[in-house]
């Protein structure tokens, strides 16, 4: 999914929010999950959506932002070797 994707109609609206709903709570954003909910919320009541499409992409531009920039960090202080367990 693309966040330009966000910019269509209702019904592809209603198609792509979930979609970006999971990415962000798969990666932690917790903000973004919030408010991508109230949307799908929103746009369910309604039809349409107060909130803006503009808000969702910015939340998602500016954690995936912070997310990318910790990273190196974060990734420093995982002993080596101690990653995800490998199917047999």
């Amino acid at each position: 999914m693309r966040l330009r994707g966000l910019d269509a109609r209702p019904q592809d609206l209603a198609r792509e929010l979930p979609i970006l709903r999971r990415a962000a709570a798969e990666m932690g954003f917790s903000n973004c999950t919030a408010l991508c909910r109230k949307a799908e919320e929103q746009l369910a009541r309604q039809g349409h959506l107060d909130l803006g499409t503009a808000a969702l992409k910015a939340s998602f531009g500016y954690t995936r932002q912070i997310f990318l920039r910790d990273l190196p960090q974060v990734m420093a202080k995982i002993p080596s070797g101690s990653g995800p367990p490998r199917p047999p």
